[in-house]
């Protein structure tokens, strides 16, 4: 038995508390607010996922290079995404990143220079020419770890002879396993 008459939300009412209204109007739906974690201090930055040595692949070209653009981003000492510039557009996947700001996103559909690592970004930023810049994408272990999974996990895909551009995907359409965790552990007790 669903109520199909019209949907009329005032300025008043939103969509939401009139769904809510109409689930409780049935009397068979249990209904609980599950209350939103308080924001905590960012401890911890991109560089701490990095791998020490990559492939040269990962690394942007020193042609390309010579199309960054900065966007004169004031530094910051907290741990915000920290863009830097960006390669020939502005768009998602050639957006610069500091390794000392938190990461973006890791989408499994980004195009660009950053492929599905969801951007590049810039192992150190030297004064001075930008030649002398090292600026990479993601490797696909480093996204498996910015989503909470352990490095065997990727060891074994890789084993099996998945490829970089599945495992980019995989991580992509992967759900933070911290997130995951906290939202089972503060839903159990309503259960």
């Amino acid at each position: 038995d669903i109520d199909e008459s019209p949907w009329h939300i005032e300025k008043e009412t939103s969509v939401m508390n009139e769904a809510k209204r109409r689930l409780l109007a049935r009397g068979d739906i249990k209904m609980f607010t599950v209350p939103f974690p308080k924001a905590r201090e960012v401890t911890h930055c991109l560089r701490d996922v990095l791998e020490p040595v990559v492939a040269d692949h990962y690394y942007i070209s020193k042609k390309k290079l010579t199309q960054f653009v900065s966007t004169d981003v004031p530094k910051r000492k907290t741990r915000d995404l920290k863009q830097i510039g960006y390669i020939d557009k502005n768009a998602q996947g050639n957006r610069v990143y500091s390794v000392d700001g938190v990461s973006p996103t890791v989408s499994s559909q980004t195009g660009g220079l950053g492929g599905s690592g969801g951007g590049v970004f810039a192992m150190n930023e030297p004064e001075g020419d930008i030649a002398t810049w090292s600026i990479r994408k993601l490797t696909p272990t480093e996204c498996f770890r910015l989503q909470g999974f352990p490095d065997s996990y990727i060891s074994q895909l890789r084993e099996i002879g998945i490829s970089d551009r599945q495992l980019y995907k995989m991580a992509g359409n992967a759900v933070t396993t911290r997130v995951i965790e906290h939202l089972f552990k503060t839903v159990k007790p309503y259960i």
